[in-house]
C-alpha cells in the first residue's frame, strides 16, 4: 500500500534470475515490477520469458562499459522496448 512500482537492482549480479522474477512478483501482488539499476543490457531470452518487467535502467557508466554496440541495440530494438519516439503522452 505504500509503493506504485516494485523495483529490483541486479547491477551487481548482471541479470534477474526467474527466482527474482517470481519473488518479486509475490512482493508486488500486482502492482507493476521494474528492474531500477542493472549494468548488462537485457537480453531478448530475458524480455521474452520474464514478460512483466514494465521497464528496466542501465547505469550510465555501464551501459557502454558493461555492454557491446550489438547488445545496446539488441535490448533497445526488442518489439517489448518502447522508445522515446514511440510514446506519446497527453
Amino acid at each position: 500500500s505504500y509503493a506504485d512500482v516494485v523495483s529490483l537492482d541486479v547491477w551487481y549480479k548482471g541479470y534477474p534470475s526467474s527466482g527474482n522474477y517470481q519473488q518479486m512478483q509475490t512482493i508486488a501482488a500486482g502492482k507493476p515490477i521494474a528492474i531500477a539499476e542493472m549494468g548488462k543490457a537485457p537480453t531478448a531470452a530475458l524480455l521474452d520469458s520474464q514478460t512483466r518487467w514494465t521497464y528496466f535502467m542501465i547505469w550510465s557508466e555501464q551501459l557502454r562499459g558493461s555492454n557491446t554496440n550489438a547488445e545496446i541495440q539488441a535490448a533497445y530494438y526488442h518489439p517489448r522496448v518502447l522508445n522515446q519516439r514511440e510514446v506519446a503522452l497527453p
